[in-house]
């Protein structure tokens, strides 16, 4: 959609909208978690971690009723089909608490708002996604800049990229040249290359990992997240404490923000911590090896 369908007054405001709505994500980051402390002091936890599922459920369902007159296009939908098993995949892969859903909204709507400034769909995803990770650059060295078990959450960086990308299958698309397949296979390759260096040779742990600095998130990840059916299990997003007394699990979840902010990455520095002690893990299919 070319830019002169906007005049040039609206567009202005559309762009101080969607900066303001930028900014607003990562500066409100805290008041928005403490109004959520307090859905689940009231509600107590079971009861809003569902409400969020049937909450986002709810939205999704609605902006496919609104965005109905898109399905005519068989373009969207082949885009749609794309993009629903690899959002589904991310989503049952990255999403630990429901509530964490509330990405989806924020930059879906930040990406529909930076179309509306600049009317093309591709930068609007880009500016999107620049605010995402802004925000959890802003959470890791500002707002939890002293907190030694802090973390910096590729996943909610890759929930927000997801967020946009919807938006972006929605959109309006312009046309665009086609770009040779051995040059997006380049592309690629160089990306590829580029962060397996950025794993292997810099170590970025220690910056964004803290506490977690003796073994590579990327590389060992796995093994140690196997190890969280030592303290319980994650199931559909919600976490299943183990009901046998625990001090560490006592000083770590005395309070909601704790069991609402730290979710599974507290599991991951006890596992740490375990191992280091010689700790072994649980063997998969016992009875502490739940399924998640």
């Amino acid at each position: 959609m070319a830019n002169d369908q906007f005049p040039g007054g609206s567009r202005r405001l559309w762009w101080l909208a969607a900066i303001a709505y930028g900014l607003a994500n990562i500066l409100l980051h805290e008041p928005a978690n403490d109004i959520a402390k307090r859905l689940v002091v009231v509600l107590g936890l079971q009861l809003f971690l569902w409400s969020t599922r049937a909450f986002f459920l709810a939205g999704a369902v609605l902006v496919l009723f609104l965005c109905r007159h898109l399905l005519r296009d068989s373009q969207t939908v082949r885009r749609l089909l794309i993009f629903i098993p690899f959002a589904a995949a991310l989503d049952l892969s990255l999403v630990i608490y429901p509530s964490e859903r509330i990405h989806y909204p924020q930059y879906a709507i930040l990406t529909w708002m930076a179309f509306k400034a600049g009317g093309q769909a591709l930068p609007a995803v880009l500016l999107s996604f620049i605010f995402g990770y802004l925000d959890e650059a802003n959470q890791h060295w500002v707002l939890y800049a002293n907190d030694p078990i802090a973390y910096f959450d590729w996943n909610d960086v890759v929930l927000n990229l997801l967020a946009a990308l919807g938006g972006l299958v929605l959109l309006p698309q312009e046309n665009v040249r086609k770009v040779p397949t051995k040059r997006i296979l380049a592309a690629a390759g160089a990306w590829t290359l580029g962060m397996s260096l950025l794993v292997f040779l810099l170590n970025p742990d220690p910056y964004l990992m803290r506490s977690q600095k003796t073994d590579s998130f990327w590389l060992v990840s796995r093994s140690l997240f196997d190890e969280k059916s030592e303290n319980g299990f994650l199931l559909a997003g919600i976490e299943c404490q183990d009901p046998l007394p625990c001090a560490d699990r006592n000083r770590r979840h005395n309070s909601v923000r704790r069991r609402f902010d730290r979710h599974c990455w507290t599991l991951l520095a006890r596992s740490i911590a375990r191992a280091r002690r010689g700790h072994s893990p649980p063997r998969r299919g016992g009875r502490d090896a739940r399924s998640r």
